[in-house]
């Protein structure tokens, strides 16, 4: 059941920031530890402690982050010819209290990653030119509250079949079929290679919609 909930209660957040500064030659170099606490963060999840369940806009009782990052810029290295920026951060994010969702709790909070690094260089190369290159990481992040991984490995396998026209006006059986063979290439690098298939034929006499026919595949 998909609803809306007219007792939201709005998001509380206490947020704290210690940073320490020093200036370099051309730039400086930055140091935060930072720590949130929020209740009552609004997440889209399913209350698992009601029949049927309900998936909405819910609130998560207790979250907390804690961490601290670090970050560099430099200007005129190389006889004035190379800028750096440069940054690394941590974060601990977890989920404290889910009265809905009991399974998320202690889990890590959705779509924060425990580590994240960026790396800006720009070389000038005279008055009018300059090059200008990034690098970019960020750690496993999850879309989820419960933390559900998606699969590293293996081989993954599915058949159905739709009827159509029981008591309705559109005859058709559909039917689709899909493998996946999973393969870790490198840590948190996951190759697929996917195959799907499908066939769908009308019964009873009826012929088939546009709609009803595979336009991008099954």
């Amino acid at each position: 059941v998909v609803n809306n909930d007219p007792n939201l209660k709005p998001e509380r957040a206490t947020t704290s920031e210690l940073t320490w500064i020093r200036d370099l030659d051309g730039g400086h170099l930055r140091a935060t530890l930072f720590h949130e606490q929020v209740r009552d963060a609004l997440y889209s999840q399913t209350n698992a402690t009601v029949t049927p369940s309900i998936t909405n806009i819910q609130n998560v009782g207790f979250m907390r982050t804690a961490g601290f990052e670090l970050a560099m810029q430099r200007r005129g290295l190389l006889d004035d010819r190379l800028d750096l920026d440069a940054s690394l951060a941590f974060a601990d994010s977890k989920t404290i209290e889910n009265a809905n969702f009991p399974a998320s709790e202690g889990k890590w909070q959705p779509r924060v990653p425990r580590w994240r690094a960026n790396l800006l260089a720009t070389y000038h190369a005279g008055g009018r030119w300059a090059f200008t290159g990034g690098v970019r990481y960020s750690g496993k992040q999850y879309n989820t509250l419960d933390n559900v991984k998606s699969p590293t490995s293996g081989l993954y396998a599915e058949f159905k079949q739709d009827l159509a026209g029981v008591g309705g006006d559109v005859n058709f059986l559909r039917t689709q079929g899909e493998v996946r063979n999973y393969y870790e290439v490198l840590p948190d690098v996951v190759s697929v290679l996917k195959l799907t298939g499908g066939h769908i034929a009308g019964w009873g006499g009826n012929g088939l919609r546009m709609l009803d026919h595979f336009q991008m595949g099954p």
